[in-house]
């Protein structure tokens, strides 16, 4: 029996933003770039992650560099998010001006094993360079998975690639794959030779925390415990955009 199709498939109702949630902030690194950390974030995300579980199925994107299988979270989901990052996290960006819209919504699982990993895979990413755009990672697991850290580029120092510093940072890329050589093909999990951690976010169940797209980051996840694809054993995350 095929599973339901996500577009037929609804959150419950009842599901809605904890009243009870805790809200903090945190200014990371040399650039000071700002990490909000929600904790307890909805009500029943058991709900979210049976959803995760039932509707459609997980698919490689590749047009995207996730190492893993990632399909769309239902509408309501993107609903409840940009109401409640409105109300309550925009004004911690400084987002004064102009109306944040959730752009894209995804459920998202590792599996992909390191040797199928290509170097940029390896090394911590930024989503855009643009400056308007907020990430949000929406912990959906329970430890010993891990969370997610940042990064400094130690080279240039860059914590964050704006439209300004995005040249200047490939040509330190290409540079290093020549003097330190390309990455070792496995899950960035701390300092390296051209990276420094600057912060580690650990996870928590029903935690939901927020940054700038553009900031270095990748998710720690350990290759040798955490590439489960079975959305209710694995590292499953909900990924956000929201776009101002």
């Amino acid at each position: 029996m095929m599973s339901a199709s996500l577009e037929n498939q609804k959150l419950p109702k009842t599901l809605c933003v904890n009243s009870a949630c805790k809200i903090s902030t945190m200014n990371v690194g040399e650039e000071g770039n700002t990490i909000v950390i929600v904790d307890d974030y909805l009500s029943t995300p058991d709900d979210v992650v049976h959803l995760a579980k039932i509707a459609g199925h997980f698919v490689d994107e590749r047009d995207n560099f996730y190492p893993g299988k990632r399909k769309d979270v239902p509408q309501d989901y993107s609903h409840i998010l940009a109401d409640f990052f409105r109300a309550n996290i925009a004004s911690l960006f400084e987002i004064n001006n102009a109306t944040p819209e959730v752009v894209e919504s995804k459920f998202c699982i590792a599996t992909k094993p390191p040797s199928e990993l290509i170097p940029i895979q390896s090394i911590p990413h930024f989503d855009t360079s643009d400056d308007n755009q907020i990430a949000a990672v929406h912990y959906l697991c329970r430890p010993p998975f891990q969370g997610t850290s940042f990064y400094q580029h130690r080279s240039s120092g860059f914590e964050a690639i704006t439209a300004d510093k995005s040249k200047s940072y490939y040509k330190w890329l290409n540079r290093e794959a020549t003097t330190i050589g390309l990455p070792k093909a496995d899950y960035i999990m701390g300092d390296t030779q051209a990276f420094k951690r600057i912060a580690k976010i650990e996870l928590k169940e029903n935690r939901i925390i927020f940054y700038k797209s553009n900031m270095l980051h990748a998710g720690d996840i350990n290759a040798q415990t955490d590439l489960q694809a079975d959305p209710t054993k694995g590292r499953l995350t909900a990924n956000s955009f929201i776009r101002f």
